[in-house]
């Protein structure tokens, strides 16, 4: 027996799971993987990293529209303090 490997055994760890997703679901997965000439497996991998990278944007952006805490307020005026040269009414 000859054993063949395609570039799809090179560009991917295979590691079996099943999960159970809606007859519209699998739909559009379909169409993303022939639309995209790539395996099922790889747009999945794809939406998955998407979301990943947009939540964590999200919550990055949330984090700085909230202000800052009263902890980073103190160590932000301790810094402050430092880049001047003392003399006074000197804004920064």
């Amino acid at each position: 027996m000859v054993w063949l490997r395609t570039w799809y055994d090179f560009t991917m760890p295979l590691m079996a799971s099943n999960i159970r997703i809606t007859p519209n679901a699998n739909r559009i997965l379909m169409d993303l993987a022939k639309r995209l000439d790539q395996p099922k497996a790889q747009v999945i991998e794809r939406a998955l990293r998407q979301l990943e990278d947009r939540l964590f944007w999200t919550e990055v952006q949330k984090a700085f529209s909230t202000g800052e805490s009263p902890e980073m307020e103190a160590e932000r005026e301790l810094w402050d303090s430092t880049a001047g040269d003392g003399l006074a009414g000197e804004r920064w």
